[in-house]
């Protein structure tokens, strides 16, 4: 990597495409986020995106789904042969590539420009189909939602509410910008959240709760799962380094902070565990308590 912080994103595109040239990164592998571009060459993120944007252009990485930004074979798009019959421009494309760059980079690496050059189009021809930014994120963040409708309700408050928020932890875990777009107190009106939303508040038909009580704890449950949501784009973004690695390297530190004479509870902690048994724990818990509510409410 370059010695020289604020390098133009040229020359950093240009040191990277020597790595791939030179083979010390190879076909399918990963290329530097935009984060860690960002880190490593001591410039902006959307100068780190502009990076990754021009690796693109000349037809040396791609963004794959659920992986990151990894260098493509070596057919470039100019030897490609051009399709015989392209699919017109429409809105389920572009949003279909503002999930991908944002799954594979990020958030911030999503731009009008930038979906554009992923979809090989002009810029203004996304107007056609988008207002804009906010409203593309607005449409990704429907359609992550749409994948978190149920292709069958279960029987019974329990199991429904259950399914409900194991939806939508799969959806945090495969969309991590996702829980920066979503607020409990200013909701956007986006269709399939509000359907999510409709479909989990039928859980506690018959069951004698008060809407607003059902509206409050689906909002608990909401903010229970979202809260896990957060922190899981944290590790996302944080490097390879697991949860319980992490734990690991700093026990010594641990161990000197937390005395068993200062902190008695705290010392007895080997580890909290992953977030996925974070999620286990608590949804128990949340429905062992809501149970309780609703059979006050039923007696």
């Amino acid at each position: 990597m370059s010695d020289h912080p604020s390098a133009g994103y040229r020359a950093i595109a240009d040191e990277i495409a020597l790595d791939i040239d030179a083979g010390r990164i190879g076909v399918g592998e990963k290329v530097p986020s935009a984060r860690a571009i960002a880190r490593d060459f001591g410039v902006a993120i959307a100068t780190a995106t502009r990076v990754l944007a021009d690796l693109q252009r000349r037809g040396l990485v791609e963004p794959v789904h659920g992986v990151g930004t990894v260098v493509r074979d070596g057919t470039s798009p100019a030897d490609a042969p051009a399709p015989a019959s392209p699919e017109p421009l429409g809105r389920d494309q572009i949003v279909r590539a503002g999930l991908d760059i944002a799954d594979a980079e990020g958030l911030d690496a999503v731009s009008m420009r930038r979906v554009a050059a992923h979809l090989g189009v002009s810029v203004m021809s996304l107007y056609h189909h988008v207002d804009g930014k906010d409203h593309l994120i607005r449409q990704m963040a429907d359609e992550a939602f749409r994948e978190a409708l149920p292709e069958r309700s279960p029987e019974g408050w329990r199991p429904r509410l259950e399914a409900m928020c194991r939806l939508e932890w799969e959806m945090y875990r495969r969309h991590p910008w996702l829980a920066r777009t979503v607020s409990l107190t200013r909701p956007a009106l986006v269709p399939n959240a509000i359907a999510h939303t409709e479909w989990g508040l039928s859980a506690f038909d018959g069951m004698g709760v008060p809407d607003d009580v059902a509206v409050k704890e689906m909002l608990l449950l909401s903010a229970f799962v979202l809260g896990l949501g957060m922190a899981h784009a944290d590790e996302e973004n944080s490097g390879e380094q697991s949860l319980r690695e992490w734990w690991e390297e700093r026990g010594a530190d641990f161990e000197e902070v937390l005395q068993p004479d200062s902190h008695p509870r705290l010392s007895r902690v080997e580890h909290p565990g992953s977030l996925d048994d974070m999620f286990e724990y608590g949804l128990k818990r949340h429905m062992d308590g809501l149970g309780a509510v609703i059979d006050r409410y039923r007696a």
